[in-house]
């Protein structure tokens, strides 16, 4: 099998195990997702946290198979948490998949909390989404200028100018606030947390 092929046969394994998973071990206010269109970001929040989710493009998925695009020292496909993320009001999926290639057991959907693994002088600063091309709605900063043209769309912590793709890897940080640890904290995944889909695809249940 080429490369290609091994690809392209892995992004299907991933649709097949997201419509087989069930929401049976998880409980609380499901989140609807059946309506969110390829390509869009939704920010949602259950019980006072955050969550962003966003609904992949198969050229999107196919991407992030080649992790050439990290800045260097990213952790990869790993789900750490910083030392001061609160474990227990957001849980990270201990989940094999929260450590692969997607981050997800869909390879449609990525979900994640907002919450930045980055945080400038102790403020917590949300994720948000940064499309390819710039929308009349940003706020500043406007980090389009550092990105440049090649900028293939993804999250951005706006607070400290960390860039992530669409599975939450740290791919680019424009600016260096000189905190202590923003060296190592800038090269933390998003936090992914513990899910599950219904078998229809169209709502989701976050676990704690």
């Amino acid at each position: 099998m080429n490369e290609a092929l091994r690809k392209l046969f892995t992004l299907l394994m991933f649709g097949i195990v997201s419509n087989a998973t069930a929401a049976t071990n998880c409980q609380g206010t499901p989140i609807q997702v059946k309506d969110i269109e390829e390509g869009q970001f939704l920010a949602v929040e259950v019980e006072g946290v955050r969550y962003g989710i966003f609904k992949r493009r198969l050229s999107q998925a196919r991407a992030l198979l080649d992790e050439r695009r990290l800045i260097e020292g990213a952790e990869g496909s790993t789900n750490r948490t910083p030392d001061w993320w609160p474990k227990e009001s957001m849980p990270p999926s201990s989940s094999s998949w929260a450590s692969e290639k997607l981050r997800s057991p869909n390879r449609e959907l990525f979900v994640f909390y907002t919450a930045a693994p980055v945080r400038e002088n102790e403020v917590r600063c949300h994720v948000i989404h940064y499309p390819r091309h710039k929308r009349s709605s940003f706020p500043e900063p406007n980090f389009y200028g550092e990105i440049g043209p090649d900028w293939p769309g993804g999250f951005i912590d706006h607070c400290s100018g960390v860039g992530y793709d669409y599975s939450g890897k740290p791919v680019f940080s424009v600016k260096s606030p000189g905190h202590p640890g923003f060296a190592r904290l800038s090269k933390l995944n998003l936090i992914v947390p513990e899910y599950e889909i219904a078998e229809s695809g169209e709502e989701l249940w976050v676990c704690k």
